[in-house]
């Protein structure tokens, strides 16, 4: 007890103070975005979409020549934030989602089983689509079966998971994020298939400190 009263002696009492009140900054709570009651989606008009249907919080992605997506038109951040979801594909070949987000003042897609079914990556970085860019791998996905996606666009990076597999981390300094042409509609938050019957459920995002 003497050495605590000569170490409380030597210290200022506000130091501790000020240590303990700073507490550390959190992720906010996950806000879902396919509650049947508060879903603000809206049908993307590329030209050639498919039907789009939402019901019990599960969005419908009918086959689209070429694409069929939703555009969400509630409040989002531009930055440091997460966002997951769940997605498959019912019928075709190629992506079934197509997440597009907004990276800061530029946007990026992230691609699902795009160019022939297989393909994940990031379109685009530094004009370099998903298929010629480094976070291009190949993923034998299955039909009808459901995979978790997130992605945190965080500051110094963005980073993406599969079903809790890290995919990559790509750093944004010195790099440009922009999104395929055919795919500006969708901005700023939207979900895409190509070609392919898809469904998306379980989406959600939250703030990062």
């Amino acid at each position: 007890m003497v050495v605590f009263a000569a170490f409380l002696h030597q210290v200022p009492l506000s130091s501790f103070a000020q240590e303990t009140s700073a507490a550390p900054k959190v992720a906010q709570t996950w806000r879902p975005l396919t509650d049947d009651e508060t879903a603000k989606w809206e049908t993307v008009r590329f030209g050639g979409e498919g039907t789009v249907e939402m019901a019990d919080g599960v969005i419908s992605l009918g086959f689209g020549d070429p694409l069929t997506g939703v555009r969400w038109t509630g409040e989002f951040p531009k930055d440091q934030f997460e966002i997951e979801l769940e997605a498959r594909r019912v019928g075709g070949f190629d992506f079934f989602c197509g997440l597009t987000f907004p990276v800061g003042e530029g946007s990026c897609s992230l691609i699902l089983g795009g160019w022939g079914g297989s393909l994940v990556g990031l379109s685009s970085i530094d004009g370099n689509d998903a298929a010629n860019n480094d976070t291009m791998q190949i993923y034998p996905f299955e039909k009808e079966r459901w995979y978790r996606v997130r992605v945190a666009v965080k500051p110094e990076s963005i980073e993406a998971w599969l079903d809790d597999e890290s995919l990559f981390v790509v750093e944004r300094e010195g790099h440009q994020f922009e999104i395929r042409g055919e795919m500006e509609p969708s901005l700023p938050i939207g979900i895409a298939a190509f070609q392919t019957d898809s469904e998306v459920r379980n989406v959600r995002f939250r703030t990062l400190p």
